[in-house]
Formats: C-alpha cells, sequence, structure tokens
C-alpha cells in the first residue's frame, strides 16, 4: 500500500505522477519526483532534508555550512552543489551534477565528482560508477531515457508513474534491453510501445493491474 505508514510523518508528500518544487531556504530548493515524502527539520537543523522515499534533488548555493539529505541508514552532505538522492527500503543512490557531494553511510564515506554516483545498502557502500548526466536528470524534465535498460528495469520504472501495477508475465524478455524516450505524463504510451517492441500481449484487470504475457 503507498503511502507506507512511515510517509505520513512527511511534511511535503508527491502522489502518482506528481512533480513538486519546494524551496527550503533562501538557498536550498528540492525538486521532488512521483510518490517521494520528505521531512524537513526545524529550528537550528533547518538545513536537515529527510527523504523518506522517492526521489529528490537538491540544489544549494551561497551556503556557510552543509545542507545535509538523509535517506535510509545514510546520507549525502554539500555547501554549493546538486544532487539527488532516491531511495527504495532499505538501499539509497547519491547522484552528483554539480560541485561534489560527501556520501555518508556507517563508518564509510565518499566524495562523489560530478557525473557520478553511488549506491549504499545494509551491507554498506557500494562502488562509484559514473552516470550519463542527462539520463540521470532526465525525470526533472518529464522524461524517462533508457540505453540498453533491461525490460524489468524499465517496468519497474513505469510503475512509479501510473496508478495500479504492471506485472510481466513472460521471464523470457525480462532482461532483454529496452532503448527509448517517454513522456512522464503518458506511461500508458510507454507501455504500448514496449507490447508491439516485444510481441506482449497486455490484459489490464480492475484498480489498473496490467499483465503483460
Amino acid at each position: 500500500l503507498w503511502p507506507a505508514f512511515s510517509e505520513l510523518q512527511a511534511d511535503y508528500r508527491t502522489g502518482i505522477g506528481e512533480q513538486r518544487r519546494i524551496a527550503v531556504n533562501d538557498d536550498v530548493a528540492v525538486q521532488m519526483n512521483c510518490r517521494t515524502s520528505i521531512s524537513i527539520g526545524a529550528g537550528s537543523d533547518f538545513d536537515m532534508i529527510n527523504l523518506i522515499a522517492g526521489e529528490a534533488s537538491f540544489a544549494t548555493a551561497d551556503r556557510l555550512r552543509p545542507c545535509r539529505a538523509v535517506a535510509a541508514a545514510g546520507s549525502a552532505s554539500a555547501v554549493n552543489a546538486r544532487f539527488d538522492m532516491r531511495v527504495l527500503g532499505s538501499t539509497a543512490r547519491v547522484t552528483c551534477f554539480a560541485d561534489g557531494v560527501r556520501v555518508v553511510h556507517g563508518g564509510d564515506a565518499v566524495t562523489l565528482a560530478p557525473r557520478q554516483r553511488v549506491t549504499y545498502d545494509d551491507h554498506g557502500l557500494g562502488p562509484i560508477v559514473a552516470i550519463d548526466p542527462v539520463v540521470a536528470a532526465a525525470w526533472q524534465d518529464g522524461l524517462m531515457i533508457f540505453n540498453m535498460t533491461p525490460l524489468s528495469e524499465v517496468i519497474d520504472e513505469l510503475n512509479r508513474y501510473r496508478s495500479g501495477r504492471i506485472v510481466l508475465l513472460n521471464p523470457d524478455v525480462a532482461q532483454a534491453p529496452v532503448n527509448g524516450r517517454f513522456r512522464i505524463d503518458r506511461p500508458q504510451e510507454a507501455l504500448a510501445q514496449i507490447e508491439r517492441a516485444f510481441g506482449l500481449r497486455q490484459r489490464l484487470l480492475p484498480g489498473g493491474l496490467a499483465l503483460l504475457s
């Protein structure tokens, strides 16, 4: 069910297909993707932002102290930077687009440069990987861009932007690569193109449940 109980404590929350931009203060702006919940600290901790669920982009400027964004069991902090965070359960990833971002998880820490990403989970920090900033930031322009992305991952992404759920019943095509550019506000068009490309058949059930076989 969505939202989860923990998300009910959020100061800001977006729904299915909804994006929102908020100004935390004069020098910290947050753009929230759909199905995202955040809370903001008060008083001396006004620059502490908790990403409870979903995905958000943080932009900081002319700060004397870092803005700290917390997600799962880790955090990212920056003084003058632009970075994204995405969290799903105990797994989170941080992507740096400008300047530098320090990521801390447990007793480990790394500093990301632009065009770098790191993921962490219960097992600790993963390796730093290079990213394509156009693809990584596409959601901020209302787009989903896939480059040789496994179909199963594409389905997971589409499920973030539509009511109900898409279930892929054909395991033979789960790892098939997908290349394409789709609009976030038109997930059904993306689903129709996937059907045609892979010769799949959709069965639509009540509640937005779509079975692909």
